[in-house]
């Protein structure tokens, strides 16, 4: 993957690639944590992003999934920690709970040998919880754009001693409402001195127009669109007349194939529930996960569930396509598939299998409209998908 990547700033030679954590002059401390986490040397994104976190300097970043983009900006934002501050130094915003939460134990662990207090600030933690942390100085706030303004606007949490904000999945972070809640957090005030991180997997031109406006002389770390690599994922389809077709063709495959550890993915809620609700009643355990009005408390047992195993089969919407890291995961099916103006999220969803170099596979379930659909995303990103064989022996390596 690491040719894959180009850096697009004209101080290239100030930020070489390294080849190892000990090369990037981190703390002592924040050295153990990376080690103790299980990361023994920097993937693609690692060894070329964090660097310039470290030496202050704005990034925007792009990488595919399951590349070590959390690790990217935790290690880059945790290097710029004061402990003997209190004060919160650190803002990472996510664009749902479960990618805020995911975020947040990342960065605890890897920092957890450097005495500092990292706290998690979402709806479904209970407010004058989330506020009694702030007000006592966590060093590192990771949370969703609702509860970071609210507890800014009434100044639980103060701006004025932050080093480091990072927004994960900028794209989704700079459109639509999460547009607005990111620009009315940046309107009440970002020091001078605090440096700005831009990270997804996907970087429409939109949005990174939008961050050019943001960023200051920011360090490009970016994997071109046209060179998206899907290296270790096979990707099949199946075509069906009808979509209402679609679930008969999913049982079937259930039935030829031992399952493993699987996402299911819909285009809207509604559709998710319905095909739970058809699979449990032909006997197949699945569980379901989408937002609201879905509770947080819900979504978290749905997730742990699944990440332990004792659900093996999850239906999910968008809400799970990015970011979320199930290592378990091998197989992914598209029940629908995203329109082609949404067609990062294909990616997204099956960038949830063949995570970090392991090999994965993606079934997409198409009627005739759809399967255009999907040659036109694979001729965007450059990649073919092959007919499901009959035989299914070897689809799942």
């Amino acid at each position: 993957m690491a040719s894959d990547f180009v850096v697009e700033t004209s101080n290239a030679a100030e930020f070489p690639r390294q080849a190892t954590f000990d090369d990037m002059g981190l703390p002592e401390n924040l050295l153990r944590g990376i080690y103790a986490y299980g990361f023994e040397k920097p993937s693609a994104i690692q060894s070329v992003a964090i660097l310039p976190l470290v030496r202050g300097r704005d990034v925007l970043g792009q990488a595919q999934s399951g590349t070590g983009k959390t690790g990217t900006f935790g290690i880059g934002l945790l290097s710029r920690i004061d402990p003997t501050i209190r004060a919160t130094q650190a803002l990472v915003l996510a664009h749902t709970h479960e990618l805020a939460e995911q975020n947040f134990n990342v960065i605890r662990e890897i920092g957890k040998f450097m005495k500092i207090n990292v706290v998690l600030a979402v709806g479904g933690i209970p407010r004058h919880i989330n506020a009694r942390e702030t007000r006592n100085g966590a060093h590192i706030v990771v949370g969703t754009p609702g509860r970071v303004y609210d507890l800014a606007q009434s100044g639980d949490l103060r701006f004025n001693g932050l080093r480091t904000f990072v927004l994960d999945e900028a794209d989704e972070m700079l459109r639509d409402r999460f547009a607005e809640q990111v620009g009315e957090i940046v309107k009440i005030g970002l020091p001078e001195s605090c440096r700005v991180a831009f990270f997804s997997a996907t970087m429409p031109d939109e949005v990174r127009e939008l961050a050019d406006s943001i960023l200051h002389d920011p360090v490009r770390v970016t994997l071109k669109t046209a060179d998206v690599k899907l290296e270790g994922i096979r990707q099949f389809y199946v075509t069906v007349d009808e979509d209402s077709w679609k679930l008969d063709c999913l049982c079937d495959i259930f039935e030829g194939l031992s399952i493993p550890q699987s996402i299911i993915f819909t285009n809207t809620k509604e559709r998710a529930e319905r095909l739970h609700h058809a699979l449990t009643e032909r006997g197949f355990p699945v569980s379901v996960i989408y937002g609201e009005p879905m509770t947080q408390t819900e979504r978290k047992k749905r997730m742990d569930d699944f990440r332990r195993g004792t659900t093996r089969v999850l239906i999910a919407t968008n809400l799970l396509a990015r970011g979320i890291d199930v290592q378990q995961v091998s197989l992914v099916f598209n029940f629908d598939i995203p329109p082609f103006e949404d067609k990062e999220n294909y990616i997204h969803r099956i960038g949830r299998c063949g995570r970090f170099g392991r090999k994965g596979t993606a079934i997409s379930l198409l009627t005739p409209a759809e399967k255009d659909v999907l040659d036109q995303i694979g001729s965007h990103y450059d990649f073919k998908t092959i007919a499901l064989p009959g035989d299914l022996k070897g689809v799942i390596e």
